[in-house]
C-alpha cells in the first residue's frame, strides 16, 4: 500500500515530513507538486521518465535559491522502504543512519561520496548523527547511471564541485531490527 508523502530538506542537518498531499517547499520558493505515480496494478507505482526528469528540473531550480544548495522529496513510501528524488548545487554535511541503507542511482551530473572515516562534530539526533564533514573516508566519483549503496551506520558525505550539479534517485531501505 502507498502512502502519500513530502518531504522538505532545506537545510543540512534537516528532514521535515508532511503528511497529505505531494509538495515541496523552499524558501524563497513556490511549492513543487510531486507528480502522482501511475498505478498499472495495486501495490505498484510507475514513475515515466519524462515525469521524472520535469520534476528534477523543478527541484534543481530550487536548489539553486536553497541555502543548503539540496532539495528533495519523498516520492512514494512503502512497508520497509521509501523512495526520494534529490538534487543538489552545493557540497552537503557529514551525516550516518542508524536505521536505514542509502541507495543511490546517479540521474544525471556528477558527485564525490566520501564512505567510512569519522564524522567531524557529530550531532545526534536519534536516528542519525550529523556533522560539518568527513574525515578519513574513501572517496568515489559518482556519474550518470552509477549506483552506490550506503550500510546503515556508515558515515558518507555528498560533495559536489562548484559550478557542477548532481541529481539523484535515492532507494531508503530499512534495516532489519534486532527480535525483542
Amino acid at each position: 500500500m502507498r502512502v502519500a508523502l513530502a518531504v522538505i530538506v532545506l537545510f543540512p542537518w534537516s528532514l521535515a515530513l508532511i503528511g497529505g498531499a505531494n509538495a515541496v517547499m523552499a524558501q524563497a520558493t513556490p511549492p513543487i507538486s510531486v507528480p502522482a505515480p501511475v498505478q498499472p496494478s495495486p501495490g505498484v507505482d510507475y514513475r515515466p521518465a519524462q515525469s521524472l526528469e520535469d520534476l528534477a528540473g523543478k527541484l534543481m531550480h530550487a536548489s539553486e535559491s536553497s541555502p543548503s544548495g539540496n532539495v528533495s522529496v519523498i516520492l512514494d513510501k512503502f512497508s520497509g522502504h521509501f523512495t526520494m528524488l534529490s538534487t543538489r548545487v552545493k557540497s552537503g554535511g557529514a551525516e550516518l543512519h542508524k536505521k536505514y541503507s542509502d541507495i543511490f542511482i546517479v540521474v544525471s551530473g556528477e558527485a564525490t561520496e566520501v564512505t567510512g572515516g569519522a564524522i567531524i562534530d557529530p550531532k545526534d539526533s536519534g536516528d542519525e548523527i550529523r556533522g560539518t564533514r568527513v574525515e578519513g573516508g574513501v572517496a568515489q566519483v559518482l556519474r550518470k547511471g552509477d549506483v552506490i549503496t550506503i550500510a546503515p551506520n556508515i558515515p558518507h558525505q555528498t560533495m559536489v564541485s562548484p559550478g557542477q550539479t548532481f541529481t539523484y534517485f535515492v532507494v531508503k531501505v530499512a534495516a532489519p531490527q534486532p527480535a525483542q
